[in-house]
């Protein structure tokens, strides 16, 4: 998992939201490209029913978009209320690693929540 920390004043959880599902395949259960696993699940853990509402709602509208687009159902997990775990040291700040992205197999599906 990664832990999002924003300034709700500068960015809105709606827009968060339509970036997480731009930078991913939400389809493929648990597994992003070629890494498999359920640690390569989709999900989206809220701190309140308030962003569990706007998650919700933000995938029945991408779910809309990706059937248009020729897409399966979205695997993607809501939850509320999860205890986060940091990793350890290695993998944190991972995309930002000099060489990361070559490794890194998410596959954006192209398409954009309206």
């Amino acid at each position: 998992a990664v832990q999002v920390v924003w300034d709700p004043a500068k960015i809105s959880f709606t827009d968060l939201l339509r970036l997480f599902w731009a930078c991913h395949d939400p389809t493929q259960g648990d597994m992003q490209g070629r890494d498999i696993g359920s640690q390569y699940r989709s999900a989206v853990f809220c701190n309140d029913a308030v962003q569990a509402a706007a998650a919700h709602a933000s995938r029945a509208a991408f779910a809309s978009v990706l059937r248009v687009g020729g897409y399966s159902d979205i695997t993607t997990e809501i939850r509320v209320g999860c205890p986060f775990y940091y990793a350890d040291l290695h993998h944190q700040q991972y995309l930002a690693k000099p060489r990361s992205r070559q490794y890194c197999s998410a596959e954006p599906t192209g398409l954009a929540l309206p």
